[in-house]
């Protein structure tokens, strides 16, 4: 089989990665650098993603809600966070505890085994074993495979 030579003609500057230097990350101007705390507390790892939160809503006991985060901030004075968690037409902010928010996958997410369930009633461990009991019987774990055909 014959080989055959390709050749493609790119604008200079087209694959340069803007922050890529050398083999080592470059901060811009205007980037704002992660303090360590919040480097390492992880509440950036909860942005875009489902979560389970224990919240209080308006005159009603404190319970389980479902939202998806949509940003966080982070205050250096204080070391904490507080994520930006969309609950239908709102978007609230929700102190970062990390025993009391569950990051989901869509299937738990979806069907909400825990919505308006008191946290007196469910506490975060049961609320844990829950939400993998159900995404394990959406995913089949644990049952017989059967074919229809």
């Amino acid at each position: 089989m014959a080989t055959r030579s390709v050749f493609a003609l790119f604008k200079p500057g087209l694959l340069d990665t803007r922050g890529y230097a050398y083999g080592q990350a470059e901060l811009l101007d205007g980037d704002d650098a992660a303090s360590v705390e919040e480097a390492t507390g992880g509440i950036g790892t909860y942005v875009g993603a489902c979560a389970c939160v224990a919240r209080v809503p308006p005159s009603a006991a404190p319970s389980w809600n479902y939202g998806a985060v949509a940003g966080y901030s982070w205050d250096t004075l204080v070391h904490g966070g507080v994520l930006h968690i969309s609950f239908g037409e709102d978007v609230e902010p929700v102190p970062f505890k990390e025993h009391e928010i569950e990051a989901l996958e869509y299937a738990p997410y979806a069907l909400p085994p825990c919505n308006n369930r008191r946290i007196i009633d469910l506490m975060p461990a049961e609320m844990r074993a829950i939400h993998a009991a159900a995404l394990n019987h959406f995913k089949g774990v644990g049952c017989r495979a059967t074919r229809r055909s």
